[in-house]
């Protein structure tokens, strides 16, 4: 009975994973699994490289920030490119953009802006085609209509002899960064030529487009659309243009004779260079009075209003003393220089890309 149990077998039958069972006794059947297994692997790895190249391409940066002044900077392994909407209505704004001298910069900009508001709006009422039209990043060429006036006009912009309202860059150091909201308060020299960079020849001009651009020195990118900044040096230099426009246009006229010329002069010498006020200054019993009074008087007298850079009067009045006080007195007089803020309005899309050093 004993040697019966002994000689009896006990066989296990494994159903539930009997056909991985088999496999793995079969070496071609297993050797079939872990070649499927590895193509399988082989087909995922390709699928999810397609997938990161995809994304990658759509969206190519590694970090995204903004700075403080609104510009967004993307940044990927090879290069560093900066979003920044300009308002054309500051001077020299400043972006934030932090640049070393020998960074290699691609900027291009896109957009439109008005450098006369209160034009815009006077046609707007008349419901009349704009008189001063809306300019882009690259500025536009004189208009026959206005060419007398603004080839005058071209030499006392940010950048002599360049199209009103194309794209201007100045790197300016870390202690003058805020040169537009100090504008207003501060006249000394130093501040006012950096302002309108009289004296200085580090504009740069950007325009539409600018590839492989090196700024040259370390400092932070400002902004600004070409336009005539008023500072008191520039009033003066205008103002003396423009008298000499007029009287050059007079000697065929001859209402102002010598005297009233050199009546005029000495008011310029007197008035504009200092503190005092033409309008003040200007004697009723001069000969230069007598000499307004006769051109008051002449059908023909608006013509002069057409002469040089085509100043009028801040408030559009038809005065008697025209064109000796024009707009040019009343900013003095009246210290408005924030011209520039109360007279442009438009933005323009600057966008910049700086390579990396590898």
């Amino acid at each position: 009975m004993e040697n019966d149990i002994k000689n009896q077998k006990v066989e296990i039958e494994i159903v539930r994973h009997k056909g991985l069972f088999e496999i793995l006794r079969d070496p071609k059947q297993l050797w079939k699994v872990m070649l499927a297994m590895f193509l399988l692997i082989i087909v995922l790895f390709f699928g999810l490289a397609v997938v990161v190249v995809s994304v990658k391409s759509m969206y190519p940066y590694e970090t995204v920030r903004t700075n403080p002044y609104g510009a967004t900077i993307l940044e990927d392994e090879d290069k560093e490119v900066i979003y920044w909407l300009f308002n054309t209505a500051e001077l020299w704004a400043n972006s934030g953009i932090e640049v070393k001298a020998d960074d290699v910069l691609t900027i291009r900009s896109s957009g439109k802006m008005h450098t006369a508001i209160h034009h815009l709006v006077r046609d707007a009422e008349k419901n009349k085609a704009l008189d001063d039209r809306w300019l882009g990043t690259e500025g536009a060429p004189v208009r026959k209509d206005k060419q007398a006036r603004d080839e005058l006009r071209t030499k006392f912009r940010i950048a002599e002899q360049k199209p009103e309202s194309i794209l201007l860059m100045q790197v300016i150091d870390y202690n003058h960064s805020n040169l537009s909201t100090e504008f207003i308060t501060r006249s000394d020299s130093k501040h006012q030529d950096i302002l309108s960079c009289k004296n200085s020849n580090e504009v740069i001009v950007i325009g539409k487009e600018r590839r492989n651009l090196r700024p040259g020195k370390d400092g932070i990118l400002h902004f600004a659309a070409n336009d005539i900044v008023l500072t008191d040096k520039v009033i003066d230099s205008m103002y003396k243009q423009y008298m000499d426009s007029v009287l050059a246009y007079d000697s065929t006229q001859q209402i102002f004779n010598e005297t009233a010329t050199k009546e005029w002069k000495a008011l310029y010498e007197e008035c504009i260079k200092g503190d005092a006020s033409i309008e003040e200054r200007l004697d009723t019993n001069s000969t230069l009075y007598k000499a307004l009074e006769k051109l008051h008087q002449r059908k023909d007298k608006n013509k002069y209003t057409n002469v040089g850079l085509a100043f009028k009067m801040y408030e559009q009045q038809d005065t008697l003393t025209y064109p000796v006080v024009n707009e040019l007195t009343f900013y003095k007089k009246k210290q408005f220089r924030d011209a520039w803020f109360a007279d442009n309005i438009g933005s323009f899309l600057i966008v910049i890309e700086r390579k990396k050093e590898k």
